[in-house]
């Protein structure tokens, strides 16, 4: 598969067909307001061979618990905690995974559908470490976590859940 440098698309959408193509990528800052896009949009980024740290989204391997293998996206940056890695996991079928839910708890009908789809129970899965698969010119990119993970009403307080 080719990416092009004009290629948008929601962070969610990506596929592992994508990350093969270019292991960094960006939000689309700027362009939320252009046809089909908005704050969700990302961008390859095809230069970069190296992230900067300054937010780049980048292919990740993660290991899980039970030593089983996969692929997805962290953000980086100079802290590893899951709001601000915001890890994500994408499946061969295409369907992704997300670890941070932000402001918004995710029900435990989410949580059970993330096991579903990830073929796995949560003794199995956490702690789910994870590491970028390219260099960066900060600090490494890796890191581990325990859970789903939200912030409370306050938006200060993490919580998490498995």
């Amino acid at each position: 598969m080719r990416i092009l440098p004009s290629t948008r698309k929601p962070i969610g959408e990506l596929t592992l067909a994508d990350l093969d193509a270019c292991a960094i990528w960006e939000y689309a800052i700027g362009e939320e307001s252009r046809p089909g896009q908005d704050e969700t949009t990302v961008r390859p980024r095809l230069e970069l061979t190296r992230a900067t740290g300054e937010g780049e989204i980048v292919r990740a391997r993660f290991i899980a618990a039970a030593g089983r293998i996969f692929i997805g996206t962290v953000v980086a940056g100079q802290k590893r905690d899951p709001m601000t890695a915001q890890p994500s996991i994408v499946m061969p079928d295409g369907r992704n995974v997300t670890f941070w839910w932000g402001a918004g708890q995710p029900t435990e009908q989410t949580i059970a559908a993330s096991y579903a789809i990830l073929a796995t129970t949560s003794d199995q899965l956490f702690p789910l470490t994870y590491r970028a698969d390219v260099p960066s010119l900060g600090p490494a990119i890796f890191g581990e976590f325990d859970g789903f993970g939200w912030l409370e009403s306050d938006l200060r307080t993490v919580r998490t859940s498995k």
